[in-house]
């Protein structure tokens, strides 16, 4: 009994032994310096092995993993970032382009109700976002090469929810209806759809605002004035139009809808004042035509009487002459 108790004291001190040997032998070699007086190289630890603690980076050491941070952004990005739409937005993608708004009725499905939701939401997130820009900033970052008919071919997609700016002449600006989510979150029950032709085309679009400016009549067709806007790429809707002259029957247009925050309108030309050059022109035409008559006659007349005077005068024989008053019929023939 004795030599077996031994024995297994004598067989966990050995394992005992060997376990702490195995735990001192790696601390002893990471703290052992190297040869020639030169310090261990220092410890790197990887950023995100442990959660609860920020990683111990050495200085001039990058992880391969984590890209480089500029150490100031140029102000100029900071500042466009500011009126750029986020475009991947998840409800965008609800977004029926070259249609109307999804409708939610009860005769479509579960899906189409979800969609057109979705894509109200994306509506009302614009309309929000462009009211609450800075409109000096959306003037500076606006893409001003874009043309108009860029819109109408598939080029359009590269401009989905980009900040576009043009300018063109106003035919009417019409009253509408503002969403629930608008309504809630810029306490407004209206917004303001105009109608716009840009400048060299003969199409329209329509930009979704939500302020005026100034001196801007409802409903009034034919404004024609000059306006420029900066708006948000929506989609390509289809609208109907309807203008009160002649009674014309609504019509479904196929129109490029922007949303923006307001529109400017250029300052009209003030009108001439009547200029006194025509009439005064008329005039001297008139007084020189009459002078260029006078002066003609007179020249005519006095080259008449030169010629009349470098004529020979005639010779009269006085006898004949007084023959003739005598009565000689033979006409002084002898």
């Amino acid at each position: 009994m004795g030599n077996n108790r031994t024995s297994t004291f004598n067989i966990r001190a050995a394992g005992t032994f060997c376990l702490v040997a195995v735990l001192l032998v790696p601390v002893l070699f990471a703290q052992e310096p190297k040869k020639g007086g030169e310090q261990p190289e220092p410890k790197y630890e990887s950023p995100g092995l442990n959660p609860n603690q920020p990683p111990v980076v050495e200085p001039g050491l990058i992880d391969p993993a984590t890209p480089a941070v500029p150490s100031k952004e140029d102000p100029a990005k900071v500042e466009e970032r500011k009126v750029r739409l986020e475009k991947n937005l998840p409800w965008f993608e609800a977004v029926l382009d070259d249609g109307e708004f999804r409708q939610t009725t009860e005769f479509v499905g579960l899906e189409q109700v979800a969609l057109a939701r979705q894509e109200a939401r994306a509506f009302d997130y614009t309309v929000v976002y462009a009211s609450s820009r800075d409109q000096e900033l959306m003037k500076k970052y606006a893409y001003r090469d874009v043309r108009f008919s860029d819109l109408f071919t598939n080029a359009r997609f590269d401009y989905l929810r980009e900040l576009l700016h043009f300018e063109g002449e106003l035919f009417m600006v019409l009253r509408v209806g503002a969403p629930d989510g608008v309504k809630a979150d810029l306490n407004t029950e209206w917004l303001y759809q105009a109608w716009i032709k840009p400048k060299g085309f003969n199409e329209y679009l329509t930009l979704i605002v939500t302020e005026l400016p100034e001196g801007i009549e409802l409903g009034k067709e034919d404004l024609r004035k000059k306006v420029s806007f900066d708006g948000y790429f929506f989609k390509f809707s289809h609208q109907k139009f309807q203008t009160k002259k002649g009674n014309d029957p609504a019509k479904v247009k196929r129109v490029p809808m922007l949303i923006g925050k307001t529109f400017d309108i250029f300052p009209e030309a003030p009108p001439a004042k009547p200029s006194i050059w025509p009439a005064m022109t008329v005039i001297g035409f008139v007084i020189g035509l009459l002078l260029l008559v006078i002066g003609l006659t007179i020249w005519f007349r006095r080259s008449d009487r030169e010629v009349k005077q470098s004529l020979p005068q005639p010779v009269i024989d006085q006898e004949l002459f007084r023959d003739e008053l005598d009565g000689n019929g033979d006409g002084g023939m002898k």
